[in-house]
């Protein structure tokens, strides 16, 4: 309990008013006081911590970026001229006289033909942009359409014709003797020419359904078509790009040559 007492001074006309608390009353404030103290204080160094992890969190994400940008500012160029120099190297190889009726050799060249496309449209594109802060796409739709084109159709092409290859040497090196005589220049360019119409009108999609967008204030991009459309572009990269093309490489490789397996 609380006490409560007046006094009165007659003398000096004052009147006090005395109150008594109990020794666990003061002992309980106390405590409250101390913990109260104490919280603040972690409640202040949580804070603090947060905003040091914060800090360290995009200092690294900070020095990430900044990797990034230099591999692709110094990186890119350099595998660029290997890969141009590869390139050219191969067709100079493959377009010699005894090579011009081989058609392994000319799947060849038209696949080193599809390196280059990449190398010079998706390569190209991803080093300016990334490393030079270069994007003509976000300028103009029709280059945005132009990448996504590009960067798809570069993607099958030259793998497609390395397919082609492995199906020639399979019909080569048959030993029937009917299977190896289809294996001619003639059917080559055929397939060369059908698969690469193919791969074109397959990918005309991307030429209307990429768009310039603004997802947040001052950042503007080059992406497809929300929904639907992006679903299906993921879905493709994995079944076409990611599974079926390295697995008929693949089979068709071992088919060509088991010995390289066995």
């Amino acid at each position: 309990p609380v006490y409560r007492r007046l006094l009165n001074n007659h003398d000096e006309k004052y009147i006090w008013y005395i109150v008594t608390y109990p020794s666990n009353l003061i002992i309980s404030a106390i405590l409250i006081i101390v913990i109260t103290t104490r919280q603040r204080a972690q409640v202040k160094n949580q804070q603090s911590y947060k905003s040091v992890k914060m800090s360290s969190e995009i200092d690294y994400n900070s020095s990430l970026i900044s990797i990034q940008t230099n591999l692709y500012k110094y990186g890119g160029p350099i595998l660029m001229i290997l890969g141009t120099v590869s390139c050219v190297l191969s067709l100079i190889v493959f377009t010699k006289k005894n090579h011009r009726k081989n058609p392994c050799a000319i799947y060849l060249v038209a696949c080193n033909i599809g390196y280059l496309l990449q190398i010079y449209t998706t390569m190209l594109l991803a080093i300016l942009s990334n490393g030079y802060n270069i994007d003509p796409t976000v300028y103009s739709l029709s280059f945005c359409h132009f990448r996504y084109y590009a960067l798809l159709l570069s993607a099958v092409l030259s793998p497609s014709y390395l397919i082609l290859a492995s199906i020639d040497r399979i019909l080569i090196t048959s030993p029937n003797a009917l299977t190896r005589q289809r294996s001619t220049l003639r059917l080559t360019y055929i397939c060369i020419i059908g698969i690469t119409l193919f791969w074109l009108l397959a990918h005309m999609h991307t030429l209307f359904l990429t768009r310039i967008v603004e997802p947040v204030p001052n950042l503007i991009i080059c992406s497809f078509q929300p929904r639907f459309y992006i679903a299906f572009i993921n879905y493709y990269t994995i079944l076409i790009q990611d599974i079926l093309i390295p697995l008929l490489m693949i089979i068709l490789g071992v088919w060509a040559d088991p010995s390289d397996i066995f």
